[in-house]
Parts: C-alpha cells; structure tokens; sequence
C-alpha cells in the first residue's frame, strides 16, 4: 500500500494539499469543486489535443468569482 505522502503522482498531492487546507479550516471544504475544475485548466492548456475542452469565458468568470471568496476564506483565519 503507497503513502500518499511518497507519492510521485499529481493527482495524489492535489489530494493532500486539499484535506490538508480542510483541516486547517474546515469551511474550505465548500471550495473542493472549484479545485478540482480549476486544476483542469492546466491541462486544457497544456494538452488541447488530449483534453477536449468545452470550457467557455462564462465558466472561467465565474470560477475567477467563486476563486477570490476562496482566497478571501483562506486569508481571514
């Protein structure tokens, strides 16, 4: 069984850095949808012929939106 912890993968680190920051403030839970579409862009960017993006300027405002009151919810503690 591997520890998350040794993990070379992303997808693991995303996974600790997450319950790490919901631990530290549990409110932040409410944000692990954002985090998890927005770590998508990367890859919509990074590989467009790899993933087929139906991302629009409507999501990424909206997201941008919802991304300063998470950034508002990790300074105010």
């Amino acid at each position: 069984m591997k520890r998350i912890e040794n993990s070379l993968y992303p997808e693991d680190w995303k996974k600790v850095a997450k319950d790490n920051a919901i631990r530290y403030n549990s409110s932040l839970e409410s944000f692990r949808g954002l985090c998890e579409r927005v770590s998508g862009y990367y890859f919509a960017e990074r590989y467009p012929r790899l993933v087929a993006s139906k991302l629009t300027c409507r999501d990424v405002e909206k997201d941008m939106e919802e991304a300063k009151r998470f950034i508002k919810a990790l300074t105010m503690r």
